[in-house]
């Protein structure tokens, strides 16, 4: 039975305001690597912040275009 041990594997990851837990799927013969949250990386405090600053200058665009200034 190959690939038979698959699971969760369980982690926490740090954000701006909380400790987040997940279970993160395992497939021991993937041959992907998971984008949103890399193996190994259990503080995104980084990555959330350039993901605020660029929601923030959509709000500042949309506010711009609404209203012209």
């Amino acid at each position: 039975m190959k690939n038979r041990r698959n699971g969760y594997i369980h982690k926490t990851v740090k954000t701006i305001y909380v400790a987040v837990p997940l279970d993160v799927p395992r497939d021991r013969d993937a041959p992907l690597e998971p984008k949103a949250i890399p193996k190994h990386v259990r503080d995104v405090r980084e990555t959330e912040d350039k993901g605020l600053s660029m929601y923030e200058r959509d709000i500042a665009e949309t506010i711009e275009d609404f209203y012209g200034f």
